[in-house]
């Protein structure tokens, strides 16, 4: 895969459509659709992170797809904990190479986090 770079990065969060999904739910899915093609297409060094496969990151970020496309927020504190610094997603990534990469990314999220939450009224770690 190639390394994307941060102009590609939000393009993809901020362009990349998905019919029918609520424009704020759609960036978050695209966002964990990111982080699935990194985990997918750059060899991960899991060593520093809980994870025993990438198996188990990818069910999981496909079971946090189909609950956001739902609605379901429920699992929405587990998503942010995993973009905390130090996280599951940060050591992930510096251990495989795309450190710069996630730095993007997770900005982004915090921003549209951000308009989730006042959009659904929601509660999340302060």
């Amino acid at each position: 895969m190639e390394i994307k770079s941060k102009s590609e990065i939000i393009k993809y969060i901020d362009e990349n459509q998905i019919p029918g999904i609520n424009d704020k739910i759609r960036k978050i899915i695209n966002i964990i659709e990111l982080i699935k093609e990194f985990i997918i297409n750059i060899e991960s060094d899991l060593t520093w992170s809980n994870y025993k496969s990438e198996k188990e990151i990818l069910i999981e970020l496909d079971t946090m797809i189909q609950e956001f496309e739902e609605e379901n927020f429920s699992r929405l504190l587990d998503l942010q904990a995993h973009f905390a610094p130090a996280s599951e997603f940060q050591e992930i990534s510096i251990s495989s190479g795309w450190s710069e990469e996630f730095i993007v990314i997770s900005k982004m999220f915090e921003d549209a986090l951000i308009t989730l939450i006042k959009e659904f009224d929601l509660k999340t770690y302060d």
